[in-house]
């Protein structure tokens, strides 16, 4: 006998209505069912509480009535169920949204951290071939000291603006000792490039702010001036400003080793002012002009008590945009030399990034751009210069003013005018 069409359920329906049964089962009745009445068989029958039930109609009915009586008042019984259905639901959604959002984070900062200490490996290697040659680059260079004359303050700051609350932006908040990110009600941001041991993209660089009139930042190291002075100086003709980012470039907490800021046993306050002051002279050398109160740690290196250690000597230190993720920050990851070097990112996706928190809002008010004056990477349609111009424009496009940090920090309500610019600390062996 041929099966019915739903897959053979009722393929004895004659033999079942003969009997009497409604469901179509061949096998004979038990009962009826206490709820409807219907006979029923063994197949379709379900005791509950001494009683038999259709098993597929009447006992959901009897047994969520029954529920619903003795836990719910009858008038909240659908609105209370559903309600913590979709509540249940929720919370199952988020949770999986968040778990895979921490997962994504996490190899994400994983492959950064590897790419930083790669980086850094690189950067010792550049630093320790740059001493072995240092006097050789000196002869070139006077570097005799000169004692400069004291700065006189431009502004002076009112009283009330020093008692204001820390700058907040998207996502992180400014503090006290770093100048991470301006005021969020400017429509600006800050270029800021950082010179270690390369210069190898500097002049492109230098010839794409000239084309379009801009004015960066510029944070270059001991090694930086003794190798580039006419780089340098050429940096100054440009009106750009010059900060200082350490004599050596060393390492100043244990991040590299175990990603917590904390201060190497061997870096001390006479460490970091011996870093700051002996490159400022190297500067002054060249240039005949003192260094902006700026400073920048080597790798990102800082926390309270270092930035404090400047302080003493007259220099601020100023970082960049961090977030959670890349889509977020405003590092270009520049420094991370090719496609095969885990967070390696394309000019064209650095722009785009950058693009994309400008049209969102005031993300990027205020921000604070990462770059680098040179690059280990060998294909320059991979080297970040090749996207300043664009970038430049499509800022500019958007309504931001390209400013320097000076001028943030100053529009930001933050002075640099109040701190105490000393030339020498008593004591100490800086020579």
């Amino acid at each position: 006998m041929s099966k019915s069409k739903n897959n053979g359920r009722h393929a004895h329906k004659p033999s079942g209505i003969a009997s009497g049964l409604s469901c179509g089962h061949s096998a004979g009745s038990i009962g009826k069912c206490n709820a409807c009445g219907k006979s029923l068989c063994g197949q379709c029958a379900l005791m509950y509480k001494g009683n038999l039930y259709c098993v597929s109609s009447c006992i959901p009915k009897v047994f969520i009535d029954t529920y619903l009586k003795n836990q719910i008042p009858r008038k909240s019984k659908a609105p209370v169920i559903w309600a913590v259905i979709t509540l249940v639901l929720v919370v199952v959604s988020l949770s999986s949204l968040g778990i895979r959002e921490i997962y994504n984070l996490k190899n994400e900062n994983d492959t950064l951290a590897q790419s930083r200490s790669n980086l850094i490996r690189t950067l010792q290697e550049n630093n320790r071939a740059t001493s072995d040659t240092s006097s050789s680059l000196t002869d070139s260079v006077n570097f005799e000291y000169i004692e400069p004359e004291p700065q006189k303050p431009q502004h002076n700051r009112p009283a009330q603006i020093r008692e204001r609350q820390p700058v907040y932006y998207h996502p992180v908040k400014n503090n006290t000792f770093s100048f991470d990110n301006g005021s969020t009600a400017l429509k600006a941001v800050c270029l800021t490039f950082d010179g270690a041991s390369e210069s190898n993209v500097a002049l492109p660089i230098l010839d794409t702010l000239s084309s379009r009139n801009i004015k960066a930042t510029m944070f270059l190291t001991g090694h930086f001036l003794k190798r580039y002075p006419d780089i340098v100086r050429q940096i100054l003709a440009g009106g750009h400003e010059i900060g200082n980012h350490t004599l050596s470039h060393p390492h100043l907490t244990t991040y590299a080793q175990n990603h917590i800021q904390s201060t190497l046993p061997d870096i001390t306050a006479e460490t970091i002012h011996r870093e700051l002051q002996k490159n400022n002279e190297i500067y002054y050398s060249i240039t005949g002009q003192k260094m902006q109160p700026l400073w920048r740690a080597p790798y990102g290196e800082f926390n309270r008590t270092i930035c404090e250690w400047a302080l003493q000597v007259g220099f601020r230190h100023v970082g960049w945009r961090v977030a959670k993720s890349f889509r977020e920050n405003l590092d270009s990851n520049d420094w991370i030399p090719d496609e095969n070097t885990p967070g390696f990112k394309t000019p064209q996706e650095v722009l785009a990034k950058i693009i994309n928190i400008a049209e969102s809002n005031t993300a990027l008010n205020g921000g604070i751009i990462l770059m680098h004056l040179g690059t280990a990477r060998k294909e320059q349609a991979m080297q970040m210069y090749t996207i300043l111009g664009k970038l430049i424009d499509e800022l500019r496009l958007r309504g931001f003013r390209i400013i320097t940090v000076s001028e943030m920090i100053k529009e930001s309500d933050d002075y640099l005018a109040s701190l105490k610019t000393k030339t020498d600390i008593q004591g100490a062996d800086i020579y």
